[in-house]
C-alpha cells in the first residue's frame, strides 16, 4: 500500500470500528525523514543499493530503523485485552466467517505457471467487518468481482498476480549468467577490500534460495555496529564498480516483458484495473464519508 492508501484505509477503519463501539486509532508508521527518501525509490528485494542506507543503518531495512518498534507490537496497540472484548473487537473488524470453506470456491491460476494464485468464495461475504467496508470504499467501481476465475475480474487478485510476476522475474534474474557474472566481478571486489564474501552471497545482501526468516541471525543484518556499516559501504563502492543496480534491474526488466509479451491482453486488461484504482484513489478524501 502507498501511504494514502494507508491512511484512507485505517481512517475509514478507525471510523467504522468507533460506530461500533470501539475507540481505536491506528499505529501509523512515521513518514521517512528527508535523507531517506533516496532509498524509497528502490524496491526491499533490491537488498542495500544506496550509500546513505549503509551509512545510516548496514544491512538492515529501513523501516526497522525508522519505526523502531516490531510489527507485533505495533499491532498490539491500542487492542482490548479482555479476552470476550478482543473478540467482539475481532468480530468488528473481520466480520463473522463460516469454519468451513464452501465447495465451489473459485481457484485463480496464474495464466503462465499454471499454479493457483488465491481461492475466493463466489458466494456474498457473510460478515466482512470494518476491513471489508473498507476495501469496498476504496475500490469502488474496482471491487471484486468473483463471477469467473479470470485474474482480472477482481482486484486483489490482479494485484496479487502482479506480485507473484514481479517475484519470479527477479529469481530468474537472479540467475542469469549475466547476474551471476556481475555477482562474481562484486565478490572479487569485495575480497580485494578484505571482506569476505561467501559464494552464495550477491550484492546488497541478497542470498539465493534461502527466505528472508533464514536471515534474520545473519551478522550484517543485526544491530549496524561500525564494521557492519563499513562492510555495507564497501559493498555499495563495489556495486558502483561492477555496475550492478543498472544491470540487474535491465534484465529483471527483460523477463518482466516477456510476462507482457505472453499475456498482453490479460496484462493490459490488469493494467487498467489497477490504473482505475489508482484514478479513484486520487480522488478519495476522508471528509467524503461525513457528507
Amino acid at each position: 500500500m502507498g501511504q494514502k492508501e494507508i491512511e484512507l484505509y485505517f481512517g475509514f477503519v478507525e471510523r467504522c470500528m468507533a460506530e461500533a463501539g470501539f475507540s481505536w486509532e491506528a499505529p501509523l508508521p512515521p513518514l521517512a525523514p528527508p535523507e531517506w527518501l533516496e532509498i524509497t525509490r528502490y524496491p526491499a528485494r533490491y537488498g542495500v543499493v544506496t550509500l546513505v542506507q549503509a551509512e545510516l543503518a548496514g544491512y538492515r531495512h529501513p523501516e526497522e530503523i525508522i519505526l523502531g518498534v516490531s510489527t507485533e507490537e505495533a499491532d498490539k496497540e491500542g487492542l482490548p485485552t479482555d479476552p470476550a472484548e478482543y473478540e467482539a473487537f475481532q468480530t468488528a473488524w473481520f466480520g463473522t466467517f463460516e469454519e468451513e470453506l464452501p465447495e465451489d470456491l473459485v481457484v485463480f491460476t496464474d495464466p503462465i505457471s499454471g499454479e493457483p494464485i488465491a481461492a475466493l468464495d463466489p458466494s456474498p461475504p457473510n460478515g466482512g467487518g470494518c476491513q471489508g467496508r473498507a476495501n469496498e470504499w476504496l475500490a469502488g467501481d474496482a471491487s471484486p468481482i468473483v463471477d469467473d476465475d479470470d485474474i482480472a475480474s477482481d482486484l486483489d487478485i490482479a494485484r496479487r498476480w502482479v506480485d507473484t510476476r514481479i517475484r519470479v522475474a527477479f529469481d530468474q534474474a537472479l540467475a542469469d549468467e549475466r547476474v551471476m557474472a556481475a555477482a562474481e566481478e562484486w565478490g572479487a571486489c569485495m575480497r580485494e577490500g578484505g571482506w569476505d564474501v561467501a559464494g552464495s552471497m550477491f550484492p546488497g545482501g541478497l542470498r539465493v534460495g534461502e527466505s528472508e526468516s533464514d536471515l534474520t541471525d545473519e551478522p550484517e543484518r543485526q544491530e549496524p555496529g561500525a564494521e557492519s556499516i563499513q562492510r555495507a559501504i564497501g559493498d555499495i563502492n563495489c556495486q558502483q564498480r561492477v555496475e550492478w543496480l543498472a544491470s540487474l534491474r535491465a534484465i529483471e526488466a527483460e523477463y518482466q516483458q516477456e510476462t507482457v509479451e505472453r499475456v498482453p491482453d490479460l496484462f493490459l486488461r490488469v493494467q487498467q484495473l489497477l490504473d482505475a484504482y489508482s484514478a479513484r484513489l486520487a480522488g478519495l478524501r476522508l471528509d467524503d464519508l461525513d457528507g
